[in-house]
């Protein structure tokens, strides 16, 4: 299995990451196919945030660009956005349903 130890290596993943975003949607936002990124070394595993919309589509971020990932036509694809200022209000309890 695939471990990561230090803060180091992470925040190299992420920015890797981040760099793929960018490199795919120079003006903030895009859809792209899973397999581009991947060939280009992204790793799902490595995020710095996630925004849960009121539909439950769930966007990962690396720092200001993030995807959700969606079926286009059975393709699986990233839909990449950019944070927005209302994200900001996400109120996110890790308890919630906890008994």
């Amino acid at each position: 299995m695939e471990r990561y130890s230090n803060k180091v290596s992470h925040k190299k993943i992420i920015d890797h990451n981040y760099n793929i975003l960018k490199s795919l949607s120079p003006k903030g936002k895009g859809t792209v196919r899973r397999s581009t990124v991947e060939e280009m070394g992204y790793n799902f595993k490595f995020f710095t945030s996630f925004y849960r919309t009121n539909k439950q589509k769930t966007y990962f971020f690396c720092y200001d660009l993030g995807y959700a990932p969606i079926l286009d036509n059975g393709k699986e694809k990233l839909l990449i956005v950019t944070w927005q200022k209302y994200m900001e209000r996400y109120d996110f309890n890790p308890w919630k349903g906890v008994q």
